[in-house]
């Protein structure tokens, strides 16, 4: 059985690069939200939604604003960094991969949690290094003009054809990865399919494209695949639309020359020649 990790965090606020993890100014772990899904029946094995109660910091009222989470609703329901951390890395280590939504501000947000919980390099090393997919890179296809991809709201939007019903909430969000990233897995080899046959005009662009995405498992190690895919389909496209005015000006010129002597047959290949090339 091959075991996907959808998680997703709220928080006090933005990473920062440029501090220790376990700096006190690093943003604080609010909500964490994280679902163990069968791979193939797509089946939810386990699921958490824990609320992490404040000790020595506070919910500033921006990032309330956000998520909708106070201090007070957060020291009244929520349980301990360490606790909330414990029942998340449980689910992690049953899974083939962790998948999020911009993956790596959550996986350094968890990275900040565990440094500062005090966890054991081992287990800090261990995340640092495991296997993990970014569904904002795998959506990146959908605004190629920009060197990032989509929000988690606008794939959601496009893919599904409605809003996040209660977007910012970690489970919400959780979900709504989960619902983007089977929808991509589904639905691109089938439009990949339309380009793979013998009279696709550049089969072997798709077969280059596919090749750089492990579609079962979701590695995309080589190229941020989305990107490529959609590249090739409209490249492909382009040069299926190129191929079908081809031919048709083809067979314009030869019913438009058909009066034309046996022994003028070579003009007719040089006019479809030089359409050819055009």
């Amino acid at each position: 059985m091959s075991l996907l990790l959808f998680y997703d965090t709220e928080t006090t606020g933005l990473y920062h690069d440029d501090l220790p993890p376990n700096d006190a100014r690093q943003p604080r772990l609010v909500q964490l939200a994280a679902a163990l899904v069968d791979a193939n029946t797509r089946e939810t094995v386990q699921e958490i939604n824990l609320l992490i109660a404040p000790d020595d910091w506070e919910i500033p009222i921006q990032a309330t604003a956000i998520h909708g989470i106070t201090t007070e609703h957060a020291k009244q329901f929520g349980i301990s960094t360490h606790q909330a951390l414990q029942a998340f890395l449980s689910l992690w280590a049953r899974a083939d991969m962790r998948i999020a939504h911009n993956e790596t501000f959550d996986a350094a947000i968890i990275h900040s949690a565990l440094c500062s919980a005090e966890f054991d390099p081992r287990t800090l090393k261990a995340w640092q290094e495991g296997r993990a997919l970014c569904t904002q890179n795998l959506t990146r296809g959908l605004q190629p003009e920009k060197p990032y991809g989509p929000s988690l709201a606008k794939a959601y939007q496009h893919y599904m054809g409605k809003p996040i019903e209660n977007a910012h909430d970690a489970r919400a969000d959780m979900h709504a990865c989960k619902s983007v990233y089977f929808h991509v897995i589904d639905n691109r080899p089938a439009a990949a399919d339309r380009f793979k046959g013998e009279r696709s005009p550049l089969p072997e662009i798709w077969q280059a494209a596919l090749n750089f995405f492990d579609w079962e498992t979701g590695d995309t190690r080589y190229v941020t695949t989305t990107s490529c895919l959609l590249f090739a389909e409209r490249w492909a496209e382009k040069e299926a639309e190129r191929a079908r005015r081809l031919q048709e000006a083809i067979e314009r010129t030869i019913e438009e020359n058909l009066h034309l002597a046996d022994g003028d047959a070579c003009t007719l290949i040089h006019l479809v020649r030089a359409l050819e090339h055009q």
